[in-house]
């Protein structure tokens, strides 16, 4: 038993196990900053795929919605009218024109806080 213990020692503390020993320590050395640069590229990855993944869910969300909608009468009828711009028979159409004749700058000058202090002194 005690000559198998020292051939154990001769082994484990000879020059080749040493080197050996190096060797595999410097091929680690060498790879760990390939590893580090691969390790911060899939933490970007993932929090990008999980901000794609959020907005996927928030658009079939909403896509549920407008399906839901669609379903009904009312949702069908709005899509029309949005869409074709249909209207109602007997339903009007409302049109907002500008006065023309009214200088753009005319309503702040008619009205406001200036013109309250100054009638305060008239």
């Amino acid at each position: 038993m005690l000559g198998l213990k020292r051939n154990k020692e001769r082994v484990f503390y000879s020059w080749f196990f040493a080197l050996i020993l190096l060797f595999f320590t410097v091929v680690i050395v060498i790879g760990l900053p390939s590893l580090v640069k691969k390790k911060q590229e899939s933490k970007q990855n993932k929090r990008i795929a999980a901000e794609e993944l959020k907005r996927i869910k928030e658009r079939m969300e909403n896509i549920g919605e407008k399906q839901d909608k669609l379903l009904t009468e009312i949702g069908q009828e709005e899509l029309i009218r949005e869409k074709f711009s249909f209207k109602k028979p007997g339903e009007g159409e409302v049109i907002i024109v500008e006065d023309k004749n009214q200088p753009a700058n005319a309503i702040g000058s008619e009205s406001g806080f200036w013109k309250f202090l100054k009638g305060l002194f008239r």
